[in-house]
């Protein structure tokens, strides 16, 4: 099924808080390892349903933010989001206090419970208002990078269509280029500023809710990292400071003098060589038919996966007005399908997107046959 044909429908919140808090109670009741299998599954069904929905909006939203119906839905899934987490907290909590844990961690593996004992640090039923506005930055954020709209050499551009005027041969349009791509950020610089100020105090209220000092350490917690903290972190930045910046340096250094220039200015730090960076030698369907010849020869696997996402239309590619920023990939649990959305834009980070994000798409693709939400992607 092509995604185009993937049905959306808002889920019905009362309806899946009623049918999962009363599986839930059941769970927490039962003595039974099979029946609490089956109670386990069927919770997992209905929550990878409300993971599909969201998905399917986001995606749908995130590749035209100027789509009134799914801006509208964008809106829902912030408001309503938290709810569902709470929901979630509440099936983490029966599992990680069951009276047949043990028997659980054996069946369903330590990293489960290691993830869910991880998030219940990170919500309580006092924050939800709290996350409903951190969503609504999130969101605001997102449609204003989406919406620059930049006349450059004759034509209207958003962010990711100024990137070839930026790696230009010339370095006059370099820098005319990068000017103009600076305006529509000093032109918005309050609405930046105004969002990026409300997100931090959003997030150090949470996280004084939750019974942090800052933001900082719920912040580790909320992407996972079970198996290393800031203080580790702490020590690799220092070593990259150490170690990477007096390397970078030289290597600014060696283009500066590659290139011919008594000073390396920032418009030209991403430009490389006189003769231009390396592009793609073609469009977008020409990067699409190489990307998979390349996945046919490397194995059975990963051709059977290229031909599914060309075949279902499960990337949407191309830079064009209205489209949010960036690069991701996703899922959709109830048709198993990986998602990748970018912005090609004629450079070498084309290729980089469907090297990188197909990465993501081919670990989930390889691990759909998993129903259980918190183990289908990596940490």
């Amino acid at each position: 099924m092509k995604f185009k044909d993937f049905k959306y429908e808002r889920p019905n919140y009362d309806l899946i808080k009623e049918t999962l808090t009363n599986l839930m109670q059941n769970l927490k009741a039962s003595t039974d390892i099979q029946e609490q299998k089956h109670l386990i599954h069927e919770i997992n069904t209905i929550r990878n349903n409300i993971s599909s929905m969201s998905s399917i909006a986001n995606i749908r939203h995130t590749i035209n933010t100027e789509d009134k119906f799914y801006d509208d839905e964008n809106e829902y899934w912030d408001e309503i989001s938290p709810f569902y987490q709470e929901l979630d907290t509440n099936f983490y909590e029966i599992l990680v206090n069951h009276s047949n844990k043990n028997n659980l961690v054996l069946e369903y593996g330590d990293q489960l419970f290691k993830l869910m004992e991880n998030s219940l640090k990170t919500f309580s039923p006092e924050i939800i208002e709290d996350l409903q506005e951190e969503n609504k930055e999130v969101s605001k954020y997102v449609k204003l990078l989406a919406s620059a709209k930049i006349l450059f050499d004759g034509k209207e551009r958003n962010l990711s269509g100024m990137t070839p005027f930026i790696l230009s041969k010339d370095r006059t349009i370099r820098k005319a280029a990068q000017e103009a791509k600076s305006t529509f950020f000093i032109n918005n610089e309050n609405k930046f500023d105004e969002i990026f100020d409300n997100l931090i105090k959003i997030r150090v209220k949470i996280a004084k809710k939750l019974g942090f000092d800052n933001f900082i350490e719920l912040g580790y917690l909320r992407m996972n990292r079970v198996d290393y903290n800031a203080e580790m972190v702490d020590c690799f930045r220092k070593q990259v400071i150490e170690s990477i910046v007096p390397l970078a340096s030289s290597l600014y250094e060696k283009q500066k003098a590659r290139l011919g220039l008594e000073s390396l200015k920032y418009y030209d730090e991403k430009f490389e060589f006189n003769d231009g960076n390396p592009t793609p030698k073609g469009d977008s369907n020409w990067i699409i038919e190489q990307g998979k010849k390349m996945y046919h020869e490397l194995s059975p696997e990963t051709a059977e996966f290229i031909d599914f996402m060309i075949e279902n239309d499960l990337m949407d590619l191309t830079t064009k007005k209205g489209k949010a920023g960036g690069g991701y990939c996703t899922f959709i649990p109830d048709y198993k399908s990986p998602f990748i959305f970018s912005n090609f834009n004629g450079t070498s980070g084309d290729i980089d997107v469907l090297t990188h994000e197909a990465g993501h798409a081919f670990q989930v693709y390889r691990s759909s046959w998993i129903e259980i939400p918190e183990l289908l992607w990596a940490t």
